[in-house]
């Protein structure tokens, strides 16, 4: 196996335990969410649904990353797949720019959600769904700087 093989079985076998650390967490957030919102107050239940929604679309997506791990890590290396791999990884770096975006703006939505709830409206459901909001996002968002970290290093280090 050459180096560039050894790199891209190493890479994929780490991405695959991100993918479970993820599941894992996923599980863990789906269930505080539920129990948020089955026992929590006015601000708890209000904050169980961005949770909810934010863990749904991490379970799948850890999903998704879990099985093309799987599936790269059992497959044959050849230059084929390097090429692809410099490809597919130069688009995830630009995806993970967007989505870091996306997420900084989630970020501040949950943030004025709370003030706006909390001082003008006096309205808990506004101070609980911003409360939901910026936890996700704040946790997504270091779940992916690690995953941009990764990601970015691979690819410089492939394209030796």
């Amino acid at each position: 196996m050459n180096d560039k093989e050894k790199l891209i079985h190493s890479y994929y076998r780490e991405e695959l335990k991100e993918a479970h650390r993820i599941l894992l967490w996923s599980t863990s957030l789906l269930i505080i969410g539920v129990l948020f919102f089955l026992m929590g107050g006015k601000i708890l239940q209000a904050a169980a649904y961005p949770i909810v929604l934010f863990t749904v679309i991490q379970f799948i997506s850890a999903w998704i990353q879990r099985a093309r791990s799987q599936r790269i890590i059992r497959s044959a290396i050849d230059e084929k797949l390097i090429s692809e791999q410099v490809k597919v990884m130069t688009g995830v770096v630009e995806r993970f720019k967007k989505f870091r975006t996306l997420l900084l703006s989630i970020f501040l939505l949950g943030f004025f959600l709370m003030l706006i709830g909390a001082f003008f409206s006096k309205n808990t459901f506004m101070i609980g769904t911003g409360i939901g909001l910026v936890a996700q996002a704040a946790i997504i968002l270091v779940l992916d700087l690690f995953g941009e970290f990764r990601a970015n290093e691979f690819l410089r280090r492939i394209q030796k």
